[in-house]
């Protein structure tokens, strides 16, 4: 998912709609920061010529590898390799 874990603002629901979408036993990579870092926080694109992202304000959360594994065990997932 390289970084695209935050999408929304809510990781649990986002891995929940991943989950649904693969086989049962489907293997989902995400790449993480190692560090422990969970923030919620609203962005914004600007200057980009002609966007329509560029006014609109989204929310994007940061995660670690720890606080996505937090986040896996409230959800349908588990850890293989960490």
């Amino acid at each position: 998912m390289d970084g695209s874990v935050g999408i929304g603002g809510d990781p649990c629901a986002l891995l929940d709609r991943v989950a649904g979408l693969l086989f049962p036993g489907g293997l989902l990579i995400a790449e993480t920061a190692l560090v422990d870092v969970d923030e919620r926080v609203e962005v914004q694109v600007v200057d980009v010529v002609d966007s329509p992202m560029s006014d609109a304000a989204f929310l994007w959360e940061r995660l670690g590898t720890p606080a996505l594994l937090r986040h896996a065990r409230r959800t349908r997932w588990s850890a293989v390799a960490h």
